[in-house]
């Protein structure tokens, strides 16, 4: 009995890592799975079960769901480009990285894919709690503020900002909760790291992360 325990939680273990390998291979662009235009739950049931998560398991999030957040967080969802979030002036200037195990990557919407940074695991030192890096990815907001007119004082462009990474989190929240899926909104991040380690410009600032996986 205990030699099948250990044969099932092997199994288990394998498939975890596989699924993450198979998403990211290692130094690629990765071509998104179209995001599921139906999850059979309704608006009032997904805000009843919206919650901060702030215990991962170890099962991964699927590529087709990851796909399907990121879609429902910033992607476009008409003919003439526009996105599932508003934008200040039209400018879409939030932007959306995803750190992974087996990498970085920024999400790209008018293309569908995920383009690779590097093969670096920075899950550990993007936040400061101690569960974010169990989660199967890490989604990090920033704002390009220098996409807003320069006649837009700096105070204007971060309130401008933060609005709309608030209402690209409820999106994840929401698609999350659909999912059963856990996330949460983190402010308390390592700044000059994710600065560093997704090569940001001076005028590209981090604004939250968001951690995804199943809840423990």
């Amino acid at each position: 009995m205990k030699k099948f325990a250990l044969i099932v939680a092997a199994g288990f273990i394998i498939n975890a890592i596989t699924s993450t390998a198979l998403l990211f291979p290692e130094g690629n662009d990765i071509k998104l799975e179209k995001p599921v235009s139906n999850l059979n739950v309704d608006l009032i049931s997904a805000l009843e079960n919206r919650k901060s998560t702030r215990n991962f398991s170890a099962k991964p999030v699927s590529p087709g769901d990851l796909s399907t957040i990121l879609w429902a967080a910033n992607g476009i969802n008409r003919s003439d480009g526009k996105r599932t979030a508003p934008a200040p002036m039209g400018i879409y200037l939030i932007q959306i990285y995803v750190a992974s195990s087996t990498g970085t990557y920024f999400y790209d919407p008018s293309k569908g894919v995920l383009k690779f940074i590097s093969d670096k695991n920075i899950k550990g030192m993007v936040g400061r709690q101690a569960d974010i890096p169990h989660a199967s990815y890490v989604l990090i907001l920033t704002a390009k503020l220098d996409m807003l007119p320069s006649r837009v004082n700096n105070e204007s462009k971060i309130a401008m900002a933060n609005a709309t990474a608030g209402c690209i989190a409820q999106n994840v929240y929401l698609t999350a909760a659909a999912l059963g899926i856990g996330t949460r909104i983190v402010a308390g991040m390592n700044i000059e790291g994710i600065t560093g380690e997704l090569k940001l410009v001076s005028d590209e600032v981090p604004l939250y992360i968001m951690p995804l996986g199943y809840p423990q």
